[in-house]
């Protein structure tokens, strides 16, 4: 059996479609992996012998008003070769969003070479752009009816929470609720296991150096400093459905109780925020303007190995991620659940799907409920 996965993004920055490509791979099928190279995919992908990786050539950039239009046709032309040269796959797995022209392209192609077109619905195309041009707009209504269009085309698929299963069947879509799953290397580490990684990742952030100290009286033993700063750590795409903001706000907070001296006994912070993304540039001027006495922020991006021990060797994580439907989960929040880490969420409809307050983390809805 041969399938084809298409992501039109950084394939490497897409962990579920990965998880996906690797399951098939585990079970004898043979895998084409369309998308564009910018992180590299995880390892086990990279050396799986049924696992071909395509990629797309990205659009030339150009002015901003005609780039757009050049990257529009430059994606459905260069899709479209692209999966009519693959070898015939009997099905094709596409993620959504960016679904356009992406459901497009590959519902066209499922028609001409006869394979199954199935949708991976991580959320909706229409509700990221209504982010920028609001939900009511005349083209955010017209990539909302493109999309319903090409789902209730499709010959099924797969989503991410049931409250997305109930709208899409509304919509006379097929599809099956697929929760996610973290992948085998995020796990718990032992205290030595966490030194270790501490003092390698020091030699390039020198902010945790302070985080864990070597007991030098008894050989690779290694214990947390006393009275170190808490790590907090919140993974991020940089991108406008992550209130930013609001975690601004509570640092500020936290930082102002402990200057005060009202409470005691609180630890200082060190607050990690990985991920590469549109905003990061705009964020870290904001970061470095802060001058939290307290507090302290370091931005970082890290490699697919040396992510989950991020996690591991953190004490809470934060999920700034609130969805722009409504009906979609955090795949970060996952990864932290399987590194043993405790979450704060920021509330929105469906997060009690996997967020359960006071049972697995916490849920806020403000700075100070932060």
């Amino acid at each position: 059996m041969r399938c084809c996965i298409v992501v039109l993004g950084d394939v490497g920055r897409n962990p579920r479609m990965q998880y996906h490509a690797l399951s098939l791979a585990q079970n004898s099928v043979c895998v084409d992996f369309i998308g564009y190279y910018g992180t590299a995919p995880h390892k086990k992908l990279l050396s799986h012998p049924l696992v071909t990786f395509r990629y797309l050539t990205p659009a030339p950039t150009l002015w901003p008003g005609i780039g757009l239009v050049v990257k529009l046709f430059w994606q459905i032309f260069s899709l479209f070769f692209a999966l009519i040269c693959v070898s015939r796959p009997d099905f094709l797995l596409v993620q959504n969003p960016p679904g356009l022209p992406a459901l497009m392209v590959c519902f066209l192609v499922s028609k001409i070479r006869c394979f199954k077109f199935l949708i991976d619905w991580h959320n909706y195309t229409w509700s990221i752009f209504g982010l920028r041009w609001g939900k009511e707009s005349f083209f955010v209504k017209l990539v909302k009816q493109y999309e319903v269009f090409f789902g209730q085309m499709s010959d099924g698929g797969l989503c991410v929470t049931n409250a997305m299963r109930q709208d899409l069947r509304f919509h006379h879509i097929n599809a099956i609720t697929f929760y996610d799953r973290p992948f085998d290397a995020f796990r718990s580490m032992g205290k030595d296991d966490q030194h270790r990684f501490l003092v390698k990742i020091g030699q390039s952030y020198p902010q945790f150096r302070d985080l864990s100290v070597t007991d030098r009286a008894v050989v690779n033993v290694s214990k947390v400093a006393i009275g170190r700063r808490c790590l907090v750590v919140t993974s991020t795409s940089w991108t406008p459905d992550e209130n930013f903001d609001l975690l601004l706000g509570a640092l500020r907070l936290y930082n102002e109780i402990l200057v005060s001296g009202e409470v005691k006994r609180l630890p200082n912070l060190l607050v990690a925020v990985t991920g590469k993304g549109p905003l990061k540039s705009h964020y870290e001027q904001v970061f470095a303007s802060l001058h939290l006495e307290c507090v302290e922020i370091v931005t970082l991006w890290l490699n697919a190995e040396d992510y989950p021990k991020l996690l591991a060797c953190a004490d809470l994580g934060i999920c700034l991620h609130y969805s722009s439907s409504g009906m979609d989960l955090p795949m970060k929040v996952v990864d932290m659940f399987g590194c043993g880490l405790p979450v704060l969420a920021i509330s929105y409809d469906c997060i009690a799907e996997l967020v359960e307050s006071t049972k697995n983390g916490y849920l806020f809805d403000s700075a100070e409920s932060l």
